[in-house]
């Protein structure tokens, strides 16, 4: 990996503009190619950067470069400046101009739905779901949901089998438990973060990308918590998800860095130590409810796992049309 400043970049010397479907989500979009760079050229600050300063964009590998594209025209000219400093080593001193900013605009809502439909319809279903069994007070909703099927008696529940309701043809269960809440404090905690790192692996590799993700580490999630509660299975919660999807971007990154997936050290720093202060019991005794322990550490396992295999393998296709 190159530091800035000790490889040339090669900017574009014209703006061009393509509806080329692979240049955001996989959906055929209005991009605008800015410039590119030479393959091997770790761009992840510099892409960190354009996202904080509101600039939405995509690197993406074509024929040995990596050329950015952008979605507003006006961020074209702050993009190259952004190279420059970062190439100089003074991207943090370049000031930011507010006009770029998509999520000051009257324009930004469309836009988020436009590029996030699957994480805001996620966000949607959760929220209504939360809402329609009171955060979990209804059981007549609940039960629908949650991982072993149950009906209470004199105010307990009693659990059926979860083989019975497989047998019964209830597969959903495995999965449907990730889409129940408790609180609402457990659901907007759940939901920003779902926003934040959902919304990037969606913007940056797509909407079936993130629907992978999101079975396959619900799925993972769901078992390894029944494994740790069978005497009591009811749990629900997006939270296995969220860090299965933080595990898969910093993985990812790691293996592909100019995949727009990098998440901050703060970011990653913050998440652990609120798993690890999960386990001390703390966060229960200050009255946070139960923590689904298990679910968070195998959705975390299980994501960085995807993420560095698939990551591995984005890295080696990007090698083979190098050379």
């Amino acid at each position: 990996m190159g530091r800035p400043g000790c490889a040339t970049a090669s900017l574009s010397g014209s703006t061009l503009i393509s509806r080329n479907p692979a240049c955001l989500n996989g959906r055929a979009m209005l991009m605008i190619r800015v410039l590119s760079v030479e393959a091997g050229r770790d761009l992840t600050v510099y892409s960190r950067w354009l996202w904080r300063s509101g600039v939405a964009h995509r690197i993406a590998e074509e024929s040995g470069q990596q050329v950015l594209w952008v979605a507003d025209q006006r961020a074209v000219e702050f993009a190259r400046r952004a190279l420059e400093a970062f190439e100089n080593g003074e991207l943090e001193g370049l000031e930011e101009p507010p006009e770029t900013s998509l999520a000051i605009e009257s324009q930004g809502l469309f836009e988020l739905l436009i590029k996030h439909p699957l994480t805001l319809a996620l966000i949607a279903l959760m929220s209504a779901l939360a809402l329609l069994s009171r955060f979990g007070e209804d059981p007549a909703w609940v039960h629908w949901f949650s991982f072993s099927d149950f009906e209470v008696v004199a105010g307990y529940p009693y659990f059926v089998p979860l083989q019975q309701s497989l047998e019964a043809g209830q597969w959903w269960r495995l999965l449907t438990p990730i889409l129940l809440h408790f609180s609402a404090l457990h659901l907007v905690f759940n939901m920003l973060w779902l926003l934040i790192l959902g919304g990037r692996i969606e913007q940056a590799r797509g909407g079936w990308l993130l629907l992978f993700l999101v079975v396959v580490v619900g799925l993972v999630s769901n078992v390894a918590q029944y494994l740790f509660s069978m005497d009591h299975p009811l749990f629900g919660g997006f939270s296995g998800v969220v860090y299965g999807l933080l595990g898969f971007c910093w993985f990812y990154s790691h293996f592909c860095p100019q995949a727009g997936l990098a998440q901050p050290r703060a970011v990653i720093g913050f998440m652990v130590g609120w798993l690890l202060l999960c386990f001390t019991g703390f966060v229960e005794m200050v009255g946070f409810g139960a923590i689904a322990n298990a679910a968070h550490t195998a959705g975390l396992v299980s994501g960085c796992g995807l993420g560095a295999v698939l990551g591995y393998l984005h890295r080696q296709r990007i090698n083979e049309e190098s050379r």
